[in-house]
């Protein structure tokens, strides 16, 4: 047992019992007192434990600012989610900005045993991070279609995307009356993956300097 108000251990077997305190003074002891609580435990180890009341400020605080999980039990699908989230909100992203994620439960991912590798973060929309673009994902189909930021042209992008080797058909052409410049239409048909993946940073990057 241990006492809160002199920091004593005591080790009892059998009838008898030994005090040891906090300056390594070993003394005997008989009988126990009408108060003493009495723990069995069953040949497992005591070892003392520590209360250590302190805190962090600073860094407590600057970790505020990161991506936080919260701790929470999540799915690959929310871990994802919630992730992404985080690069659509962050204004200040860009191509070689790194975002902190903190909080994850590892642990508790669900269900039981699911792993999570690199390609869990891979699945993430990072090339577009911190641009206010907006885009469907369609199910299926040929094309799918981009919204460029307020006061943004396609038509005026289109001439530094071709310069990355991008090329896109602006929207407005598709509009009956009351055309979206901003909006502009992809293919994903006739490329590669690996083709696609550099062909939208590529596209991101245009639409980075068109920004200024």
């Amino acid at each position: 047992m241990t006492s809160d108000a002199n920091g004593l251990v005591v080790a009892a077997h059998g009838r008898h019992c030994m005090v040891e305190a906090g300056d390594g003074t070993r003394l005997l002891c008989h009988g126990r007192g009408k108060k003493t609580e009495v723990v069995d435990l069953q040949g497992r180890m005591l070892m003392p434990g520590l209360v250590d009341g302190h805190m962090h400020p600073q860094s407590g605080g600057s970790r505020l600012l990161n991506c936080s999980l919260n701790y929470e039990s999540l799915t690959v699908a929310q871990f994802q989610s919630r992730i992404q989230a985080c690069i659509d909100n962050d204004k200040k992203s860009g191509p070689d900005r790194w975002l902190i994620v903190v909080n994850w439960f590892q642990q508790g991912m669900l269900p039981d045993g699911v792993e999570t590798t690199a390609a869990t973060l891979d699945a993430l929309k990072t090339d577009m991070a911190g641009l206010d673009v907006q885009w469907n994902s369609p199910d299926g189909g040929m094309f799918l279609w981009v919204r460029l930021p307020e006061g943004m042209s396609a038509i005026e992008l289109l001439p530094k995307a071709v310069e990355r080797n991008v090329a896109f058909v602006p929207g407005a052409a598709f509009y009956a009356d009351n055309a979206d410049q901003r909006t502009l239409r992809l293919s994903f048909v006739t490329s590669a993956v690996e083709q696609i993946a550099t062909g939208i940073a590529a596209l991101a990057a245009a639409i980075r300097e068109h920004k200024g």
